[in-house]
């Protein structure tokens, strides 16, 4: 609990290609490098902050089943055409700062784990993702958008809606069940319609009073 490593992960990492769990979660996040912002909360920051990219082999290393990489502020984006190693079952990204958009190559993996909560991801969920219904999935926190596919509905361990804007126009069927923001989720669909609703209704406001004068 105490260490204060700064994390920067070389691409000859992927020459041990009989590597098969990779875990370095919170190497900087040690309880001697925190600052707390005052003694009445356990809410910090890190004194130093060191942030570094992921080598884009290292997804495709070929005997790797897990990679844990979270709460590293790690920086960049996954690139578009990346590959995913066969075996590679359990991706834990979160609590990063990855950007840029998910790319097919994720969504398209049969995982048992992928969770790539609290980070910057953009854009929308391919229609075509391949998750099961025991998989556990965890987007929430990111900057995705668009509609939430099908094959989601019924996912039993998911996390996608809060701190995304899915589509959803009002029928908050269509969302995830499981998910325990699904009763409470106001889509991002909903508010751009109410906004229009209530815009047109003061427009017919003005023209009523406008013929009647």
């Amino acid at each position: 609990t105490g260490n204060c490593f700064e994390i920067e992960i070389s691409d000859q990492i992927c020459n041990g290609i009989n590597l098969e769990v990779l875990a370095l979660d919170g190497l900087h996040t040690g309880t001697t490098c925190r600052r707390h912002f005052s003694h009445r909360t356990e809410a910090y920051q890190l004194e130093k902050l060191s942030l570094r990219r992921v080598p884009q082999c290292i997804y495709e290393m070929p005997m790797l089943s897990v990679l844990h990489l979270s709460g590293n502020a790690l920086i960049g984006s996954i690139p578009k055409d990346v590959k995913i190693g066969q075996k590679l079952s359990d991706l834990t990204l979160s609590y990063n700062r990855f950007t840029g958009e998910i790319p097919d190559a994720i969504q398209l993996h049969n995982w048992t784990i992928l969770d790539l909560s609290y980070n910057s991801f953009s854009g929308v969920l391919s229609n075509k993702i391949d998750i099961s219904t025991s998989t556990s999935l965890k987007l929430r926190i990111n900057r995705l958008s668009g509609n939430v596919p099908k094959p989601l509905k019924d996912v039993e361990h998911i996390a996608i809606l809060e701190g995304n804007i899915f589509n959803c126009n009002f029928d908050t069927k269509i969302l995830p069940s499981s998910d325990n923001k699904s009763k409470s989720y106001r889509c991002g669909s909903d508010n751009l319609y109410l906004s229009l609703y209530v815009t047109f209704g003061i427009f017919i406001f003005f023209m009523i009073i406008l013929v009647i004068k």
